[in-house]
């Protein structure tokens, strides 16, 4: 069977950003339908000798290598871009996105390349710095990206409305985060494992995963974990993933602050996370601006009860045990509802189930089926595309394993 080379953009297992996390994840099960993922990024890939970030066999990487000098890097990755659609000539180039003025320096090259370009929108707002430029240079972005996109895909409504100009929503499909629900799952065993490894005994366990950064509100946090010390409650805070180290420095300092060094532990990026969301007793989303992020999903599926802030998309609402809250609500407010949903879900996380079309599963067919409709290609059998596929020729001039400088 021939084998589609289908070019992701604007990922890389370098930063493991919850786009990547998510794609990388979903073309295990993309293969069962004949496509396999290339990689391209304005920044580089490494490897990580882990599983779960680093390129299956068949898959290519082309890092740009343009951070060092982020303005003249913007100015040349279209170039760099073009140069490797036109080589490569992909039938498709998959944007993930979280602004508009980016996703062009990428789609105008692929559509002057001849590929069908679908953007996919996984944010709802402006992180990091040079927002004020960022901004204008979205507003600008969105109105002409439709020029030169085929398909428009996004993570949740709120992330439909931010990327693409009103004309265009009722064209957008929203494709929920997928989940890997063999693998996040509660486990008694894992749980007990997991806080043993971690020294965790009777407290309260609190968890966030993502980039330690300004957007994903760790800080806010720091200020819940001391407001429920306050009030006696013997609690701890996980926070998993790392960030610019400015921000990892204001998350200990606040720590210091409160006297709180030894109960605000910050993990870095983990392969273990499904062990940890098993250890935690909440999770808490704390966001200003978030897509759908795909650790809610997961936090969902292993039964574990969640808060998010009001400014998360609704859509990443899965289940029962995920309730939302404001931010401009204090802090005694939060802590009340954080207790109450502990004490009314604690000892029901094995019969917490999330339903299967919040599945990797899921997610393959539907974007199967775009890049089937985009490609006028009919429907692939997965069970019948694994049965032919082995030694099929790539659509695209890549077809070692290894990363293209």
């Amino acid at each position: 069977m021939v084998e589609i080379h289908v070019c992701h953009a604007n990922n890389d297992n370098k930063n493991a950003g919850g786009a990547y996390i998510i794609i990388r994840r979903v073309e295990n099960e993309m293969r069962k339908y004949g496509y396999v993922f290339d990689y391209i990024t304005m920044d580089e890939f490494v490897t990580t000798n882990n599983p779960d970030l680093d390129l299956l066999p068949g898959s290519v990487a082309h890092s740009a290598h343009l951070r060092g000098n982020r303005w003249l890097g913007h100015i040349k990755l279209p170039f760099y871009a073009y140069s490797i659609f036109k080589k490569c000539r992909y039938p498709i180039v998959h944007i993930d996105i979280d602004l508009a003025g980016k996703a062009l320096l990428y789609a105008i090259p692929a559509k002057l390349s001849g590929s069908k370009v679908i953007v996919h929108s996984h944010s709802s707002g402006i992180d990091g710095d040079h927002r004020f430029l960022k901004g204008l240079a979205h507003k600008f972005g969105r109105q002409i990206l439709p020029l030169f996109t085929d398909g428009y895909l996004a993570c949740s409504q709120n992330a439909v409305r931010w990327m693409f100009p009103e004309r265009i929503w009722k064209d957008a499909v929203v494709l929920f985060n997928g989940t890997d629900l063999t693998r996040f799952c509660y486990s008694e065993e894992l749980r007990r494992k997991k806080r043993l490894e971690l020294d965790v005994k009777n407290q309260l366990v609190i968890g966030n995963i993502g980039t330690i950064c300004w957007r994903k509100n760790q800080l806010f946090l720091v200020d819940l974990l001391n407001a429920l010390r306050k009030r006696g409650i013997d609690a701890i805070l996980l926070l998993v993933g790392s960030g610019p180290v400015e921000w990892e420095q204001k998350v200990r300092d606040a720590a210091k602050q409160y006297d709180l060094s030894d109960r605000v532990r910050l993990l870095g990026v983990r392969s273990d996370t499904n062990e940890l969301l098993n250890a935690m007793d909440l999770y808490v989303c704390p966001s200003f601006i978030e897509g759908a992020p795909v650790t809610l999903y997961e936090a969902q599926a292993t039964g574990l009860p969640c808060i998010m802030s009001d400014t998360v998309s609704e859509d990443t609402i899965a289940t029962d045990w995920l309730e939302t809250a404001s931010l401009k609500a204090d802090l005694d407010a939060w802590c009340d509802q954080m207790m109450d949903l502990h004490m009314r879900f604690r000892g029901k996380r094995a019969i917490c189930k999330m339903d299967d079309r919040y599945g990797l599963t899921h997610m393959a067919k539907a974007l199967g089926d775009m890049y089937g409709s985009l490609l006028g290609r009919n429907a692939v059998n997965p069970s019948e595309a694994k049965n032919k596929s082995g030694g099929g020729n790539s659509v695209s001039c890549i077809t070692a394993g290894k990363a293209a400088a």
